[in-house]
């Protein structure tokens, strides 16, 4: 069976399933009409995507659940088709623990080392007073612009080509590699809540240049009064072939504080750094697995990168929900983020970044986003200013 069948698969077990267990399942409709000036000029883009998804309890303690998507994408006047097998999970429940087998979610603590969808097995446990876990995933059968995994320059060159049918193969997937975790979340003296987990992500594409690294990680949470106090930092061990095994670090502090009131809100203060190229040639640039954007406009991956946060969310109404967000971004390091809005190669400034969303849910089957803001890149660097806005629909049509 060829793999960009899967998602028909997907739909066939859509039809066949609810025939033979007791299951739901529905049709969701995704849609993302977007303008900006991203590439320099006013710019509008269209993603579309059909979602059909089933649930089904084949047993008390046994679950199923699988989820397909085929995308249409408008961008300057050229179409993209593309399906998806978006999530597909097997769960076994027994004695107070939980097997789970599929294309099933993991993140981890922080959620910018390793977070998305991936093929593979999980298990978690109590285990004292806290919860044990660990997990094998592989993320070669992923749809590549989904997955955003880009580590090598090889892998960021094929995760920027367009998709060719004739090639479909070659052209896809995302990168070869291999995830491992292991992990334990418990709360200590009542209040502190501690995550700590040990990751390894391992190149099994069989290229000449192999790319490993492992992270050790470790958050915690401590609430008090109205306020809770959130942070912690992941060691990086890099392997790269031709070069001595490197370091690199990251961190992360938050404090957020929930005003008593009538309006559940909250205000956000906090910062993110991680590690650029030092001299020394022992500690090198932070290389996350995924590619999470540290920016709604500034879709920069979370290496030699740092920035300081403001923000506030409130539900308005039952309704309607409210998020603002102010970040500035600075580099690490003079040589690891080098495009726009870098024009000044010796200022590790890059500018600050706004941005507004309203989320609207009128009943229960739909849902709106309103989302907009600008990238004011500092003005030492002399770029334009970049804005964004985007509404997206999601209407369960059954």
């Amino acid at each position: 069976m060829k793999l960009y069948r899967i998602p028909a698969l997907a739909l066939f077990f859509c039809i066949f399933v609810p025939t033979v267990f007791s299951a739901d399942l529905g049709l969701l409709l995704d849609q993302t009409p977007e303008a900006g000036n991203s590439a320099g000029d006013p710019a509008f883009s269209y993603t579309g995507k059909l979602i059909p998804w089933v649930s089904a309890a084949l047993r008390e303690d046994l679950d199923f659940y699988v989820s397909a998507g085929l995308t249409a994408k408008l961008t300057d006047s050229d179409w993209t088709f593309f399906p998806e097998l978006i999530r597909a999970s097997l769960r076994f429940r027994f004695g107070g623990s939980q097997l789970e087998a599929g294309r099933i979610h993991y993140a981890d603590p922080f959620g910018f080392i390793a977070a998305g969808m991936f093929d593979g097995l999980s298990f978690e446990t109590g285990l004292g007073t806290g919860i044990f876990s660990l997990g094998a995933y592989y993320t070669g059968f992923l749809y590549k612009k989904t997955a955003n995994i880009a580590i090598t320059t090889k892998e960021l060159i094929d995760h920027n080509s367009p998709l060719d049918w004739e090639d479909f193969g070659g052209t896809y997937f995302s990168p070869r590699r291999v995830l491992a975790q292991v992990s334990y979340t418990d709360s200590l003296w009542g209040r502190l809540r501690l995550k700590l987990a040990l990751l390894g992500q391992f190149d099994v594409s069989g290229e000449e240049n192999l790319y490993h690294s492992q992270y050790l990680a470790a958050r915690f949470s401590f609430p008090w009064k109205f306020f809770i106090f959130e942070g912690g930092g992941v060691m990086e061990l890099i392997e790269a072939a031709e070069t001595e095994p490197k370091t690199a670090f990251a961190g992360e502090l938050g404090l957020f504080l929930m005003p008593p009131g009538g309006i559940t809100d909250r205000i956000y203060l906090g910062g993110r750094w991680s590690s650029g190229k030092q001299e020394n040639d022992s500690v090198t640039a932070f290389m996350p697995l995924t590619t999470v954007s540290q920016g709604k406009i500034l879709k920069a991956s979370f290496s030699g990168l740092a920035s300081i946060a403001a923000g506030y969310n409130a539900r308005l109404h039952q309704k309607l929900a409210l998020e603002v967000e102010g970040r500035y971004f600075l580099r690490t390091d003079l040589g690891t983020y080098t495009v726009w809005p870098v024009r000044d190669p010796d200022s590790y400034l890059l500018g600050a970044e706004v941005y507004t969303q309203f989320t609207y849910s009128p009943v229960s089957d739909l849902r709106l986003n309103l989302g907009g803001g600008a990238f004011i890149p500092a003005p030492e660097h002399n770029s334009d200013v970049r804005w964004q806005i985007q509404l997206n629909a999601l209407l369960a049509l059954f």
